[in-house]
């Protein structure tokens, strides 16, 4: 019987070796690897990466080698606290990622993240702040006592997690549309 040369995808190939030496060490066993799919199957078995982000078709699913690694950051207000969150004492919280403050009642996460409010309004003139509270501890005699300027700043009171996604991806499509048109 004449032995037929047969070429399988890549990513099927390098395994091949592998199985064919491990069965070389035990004498006895033959291993015969079929794949009696049509060839053109064979090569489009797997959808390709770009297949999948075409499909998907939304905004936020991306190859990971588009991904934009440029990182902003919010000054704190805070030498030490920028060096905590970002390595460095001229960094800061990120300013292109979701920053939650968490800790037990009364430790001044409310008045730390208002500092870090204002710096970013004051050194970002056309931004705007979306805060989310989930203790209700903001209000307008705090924020004007702080010297936020209350017309760039929203205050989203949210109880769940749930809640907080629901909103947070609202205000999330809303900039992405009035970014993209």
């Amino acid at each position: 019987m004449a032995e037929e040369q047969f070429k399988f995808p890549d990513e099927i190939e390098e395994e091949v070796p592998a199985v064919k030496a491990e069965a070389e060490e035990k004498p006895g066993i033959e291993i015969e690897i079929v794949d009696d799919r049509p060839e053109e199957d064979q090569k489009n078995a797997q959808p390709l990466p770009e297949e999948i982000v075409k499909e998907i078709g939304d905004d936020y699913t991306k190859l990971a080698s588009d991904i934009d690694e440029t990182e902003t950051y919010v000054d704190t207000g805070s030498y030490i606290f920028n060096a905590l969150v970002s390595g460095s004492i001229f960094g800061g919280v990120s300013g292109n990622k979701i920053t939650a403050i968490a800790g037990e009642s009364s430790t001044g996460k409310t008045f730390f993240s208002l500092a870090v409010v204002k710096n970013f309004l004051d050194t970002h003139p056309d931004g705007y702040c979306l805060y989310f509270d989930t203790e209700a501890a903001v209000n307008k005699s705090l924020i004007e006592s702080r010297g936020i300027d209350t017309n760039r700043f929203v205050v989203v009171n949210v109880v769940t997690i749930e809640e907080f996604r629901s909103k947070a991806l609202k205000a999330v499509d809303l900039y992405l549309k009035k970014l993209l048109s």
